[in-house]
């Protein structure tokens, strides 16, 4: 019943969410994106250079050939991730942040459009459905934000078509590599765009100053940062090359509801919930735009859990049958 197409989102789903709650409560005070980023890919390198070292796991015979370092498809890869960085981060200096998820999940609906035009003769109404309530819920965070700039909103959909293209070019990118040989290449290409964009930011002097004032402490949460990105890095590619890219883009609208549930619990528990600040908060919190927001994307989490499920749950059926026959 559990198959690896099912145990890979699984494990996608709870490192993106785990990752995201530990930047948020550790390092969410650091404002060096890219900084942070590049940081991850050393990590992630030297962790997989150790793991080869070591023998305890075998690189691909192909990783370093010709035809893997001359491939458009990996170089695509390397440059979409940092497209997708670079567009999501310079947008939240315009726009608010919930503006800026809503956007990026455009990549969802680039995906559904782009199946949509590859079988045409059976469309999916599901998927199409999905994609109008992730259109619903764009437009719900945009009459709710505070701030709009257009300039904003284009470097959004550029990280939206940058994460398409990354997961689209990973699935195509399954047959030349495993998992984590694929992981390796595509940091190691990675690490030039970083630098060049860690060069353009200017955030090295802000970075220099952080670690001379927080020193060690601060030196061990990015690594642990950089721990917990192999491990969503990884995820990310293995649940694209057992499943599909929707199924990946979904898995995140997922891990952003339940983040959500979590936070509203978790706030509801807390004894501040009951001042006066946190009572306006909740009652701006509920407005219909916002309800409306997050109506959609509940709903879209449910219409593409019985998606995914639908196969695995009619495979079982027919070996439970066929075990009784």
């Amino acid at each position: 019943m559990f198959s690896s197409s099912l145990l890979s989102a699984f494990l996608f789903g709870a490192s993106s969410i785990t990752i995201s709650i530990y930047n948020k409560h550790f390092l969410a005070a650091f404002r060096a994106p890219i900084f942070l980023c590049l940081a991850q890919t050393v990590t992630i390198l030297s962790i997989l250079s150790i793991l080869f070292l070591l023998g305890f796991r075998r690189i691909h015979p192909a990783t370093f050939s010709t035809s893997v370092w001359t491939s458009w498809s990996m170089w695509g890869v390397a440059l979409s991730f940092f497209a997708y960085l670079f567009g999501g981060v310079s947008a939240l200096s315009l726009l608010n942040v919930t503006l800026v998820a809503a956007i990026r999940r455009l990549a969802t609906v680039f995906v559904i459009i782009l199946e949509v035009w590859r079988q045409r003769d059976r469309v999916n109404m599901e998927k199409v459905t999905i994609a109008f309530l992730l259109l619903l819920s764009i437009a719900a965070a945009a009459v709710t934000s505070p701030t709009f700039d257009m300039l904003g909103v284009l470097l959004c959909v550029m990280s939206a078509f940058a994460t398409t293209f990354s997961l689209l070019l990973s699935k195509l990118n399954q047959s030349k590599l495993d998992t984590i040989s694929q992981l390796f290449v595509t940091s190691l290409m990675s690490l030039p765009f970083f630098v060049t964009g860690l060069g353009w930011s200017g955030e090295w002097e802000y970075v220099k100053g952080k670690v001379e004032k927080s020193g060690i402490p601060l030196i061990g949460g990015i690594v642990v940062s950089g721990i917990l990105s192999l491990s969503i890095n990884f995820a990310s590619l293995w649940c694209t090359r057992t499943n599909t890219p929707f199924t990946t883009c979904l898995v995140g609208i997922t891990k952003d509801v339940v983040l959500y549930v979590l936070a509203e619990a978790v706030d509801w528990a807390s004894k501040s919930h009951y001042s006066e600040g946190r009572e306006e908060g909740v009652r701006e919190g509920l407005s219909p735009a916002m309800l409306m927001y997050w109506s959609s994307l509940f709903g879209c989490t449910m219409l593409g859990a019985l998606l995914a499920l639908h196969p695995h749950i009619q495979r079982w059926r027919q070996e439970k049958k066929g075990k009784e026959e």
